[in-house]
């Protein structure tokens, strides 16, 4: 395989108020150390996958042989596609336009405690569905895609469900990947992921790119209060806060201009953020690992001094929502597309039923002999 490297496109956004806001798709770094930005050394116990944690055997290394290079991502198995599901991120695999142009796609099954390959599977990348409407724009809430594998994955599990329901602002959710390790201070490192990392944080609020009233992803980026969706937003946005607060009141995206101040996750410290190579990934709701959402784009402020990089306390991230959540039209969306790639739910009739069945057969059946015996 040729050389691994990484790929960022950067874009500037609006500014609103007095903010400004750089956001960029960090979609693959690979060298020598693993995952998660965590708030301290990334490789502590409490960020690493321990024996007998199955939460997280679905998740996958994702990598992409496209037009431009060769590029990693992150992806989850999905339940009821027997195995041949992968839910991941549309930028992972298109142009600036949202094009697709990857030539093939290898899925990675690693042991979450070795990083030892365990399963490998390559389709082709006419395999890759993308969400219509992506326009390949830094932040688009439609930055979704699903892949159909040739053969199915048998070492990860049965996969993950996607969420349906309500109020998911502010509850804990897990994060894990494939991506950039590094540290609340010097934020994401460039470098090999062969190892999941995983970590905790929260969604804080949300929004809706190109919309130009409230909401817009835009004015909530750049911090105007008067922007704030809530939970109604097609993009899923959280934050990486100092445990220490020291790091909040100047440099948080939505501490500073959103009021959202934490230091940790239900009190206890050490949020975790997202770096190059976890695009893709889930977010899961912590009480039952169902999927809220895709990892997107990473956020920070370029009009305080210094510039906190990429990765490091203060920063935002932002996930594309597939959750089914009531009174959001982007998300449902979202999960109407993916959705559609899962095998009915079969459902198993009670003996009770089989009676019922019977019955209506033999009335049926008493029907058709009369009608031809008119």
């Amino acid at each position: 395989m040729k050389a691994v490297r990484s790929l960022f496109l950067v874009a500037a956004a609006a500014t609103p108020l007095a903010a400004q806001v750089e956001n960029s798709h960090p979609i693959g770094t690979i060298g020598a150390q693993p995952t998660i930005v965590a708030p301290q050394d990334p490789n502590l116990p409490q960020y690493r996958v321990q024996a007998g944690d199955n939460r997280f055997n679905g998740v996958v290394r994702v990598i992409m042989n496209r037009q431009d290079g060769t590029f990693v991502c992150t992806g989850s198995l999905l339940n009821n596609t027997g195995g041949t599901g992968i839910l991941g991120a549309a930028h992972c695999f298109t142009n600036g336009v949202g094009q697709n142009i990857t030539n093939s796609v290898t899925i990675e099954v690693r042991s979450a405690q070795t990083g030892s390959l365990l399963q490998s599977v390559t389709t082709a990348g006419s395999n890759i569905s993308i969400k219509a409407g992506y326009t390949g724009a830094v932040v688009d809430q439609r930055d979704v895609a699903f892949i159909r594998l040739s053969s199915a994955l048998t070492t990860a599990g049965s996969g993950y469900d996607i969420f349906s329901g309500g109020g998911i602002m502010g509850q804990t959710i897990n994060l894990a990947g494939y991506g950039a390790t590094g540290n609340g201070i010097t934020g994401a490192n460039t470098g090999a992921q062969t190892w999941m990392r995983y970590g905790q944080n929260r969604f804080d609020t949300s929004c809706l790119n190109g919309n130009t009233n409230a909401g817009n992803c835009a004015g909530v980026l750049a911090g105007n209060p008067s922007n704030n969706l809530n939970g109604f937003g097609g993009v899923l946005i959280g934050d990486f806060d100092d445990p220490s607060g020291g790091f909040n009141n100047n440099t948080s995206l939505t501490c500073f201009r959103h009021g959202i101040c934490e230091t940790g996750v239900g009190g206890v410290p050490g949020e975790v953020n997202i770096g190059g190579g976890d695009s893709g990934s889930a977010a899961f709701l912590n009480s039952n690992n169902t999927i809220l959402g895709v990892a997107s784009f990473g956020s920070r402020r370029v009009d305080v001094n210094p510039v906190p990089p990429f990765g490091a306390f203060g920063t935002a991230f932002g996930y594309a929502c597939v959750a089914a959540i009531t009174g959001n039209a982007v998300c449902n969306e979202n999960n109407t597309f993916v959705r559609g790639f899962l095998n009915p739910t079969v459902v198993i009739p009670e003996p009770s039923t089989y009676a019922l069945m019977a019955t209506g057969l033999v009335a049926l059946g008493v029907i058709a002999r009369r009608r031809r015996s008119a």
